[in-house]
Formats: structure tokens, sequence, C-alpha cells
């Protein structure tokens, strides 16, 4: 299965972290944004929210890893969970 992806503007990555920032209505001390491509809208979002910690963490899932159809269909293949940073401001 291919990954989905999406080009995006800054103007647009603006705009959605306008719309992600009228959602949350209590604040918040940290941030966890998984993988390394949402490094860059947690970091504009944890501006906005004036949140000084956030932790990066990377996942990967063991059938993403092999590209191999699960021996069970039914089975659930536990993540593997990598390069746990604590980025702080």
């Amino acid at each position: 299965m291919d990954k989905r992806r999406e080009i995006l503007t800054w103007t647009e990555l603006t705009r959605l972290i306008d719309h992600l920032l009228a959602q949350f209505n209590k604040p918040y001390t940290c941030l966890l944004p998984v993988n390394q491509a949402a490094i860059i809208p947690a970091t504009m979002l944890a501006e906005a929210m004036e949140i000084k910690h956030l932790f990066l963490i990377s996942v990967q899932f063991p059938l993403d890893m092999h590209r191999q159809p699960p021996h069970d269909p039914l089975s659930i293949e536990l993540p593997l969970f990598r390069n746990f940073l604590h980025l702080s401001n």
C-alpha cells in the first residue's frame, strides 16, 4: 500500500495550524509529534500554543518494514517505537 503524501505551501500549512488551534480548549504543557514528517507542523503548533516541550517519536510498523502481507489477516502487529527525542526551548 502506498503512503498518502501531500505537498503544502507555507500559507496552507499556516491555515491548517490556525484551524487546529481553534480546536484546543485547554492549555497543554507538551506535544508528541509522531514521525519526522510531523516536526515542522508540531513546532508551529507548539509555538502558537506556547508549549515548551516537544517529544518526537518515530514509529515503525513491522509490516511496513518488511513490505509483506501479514501471515494472518486478523493478526495485530505491534509497532516499534524508535528515536524518542525531547526538544525544548
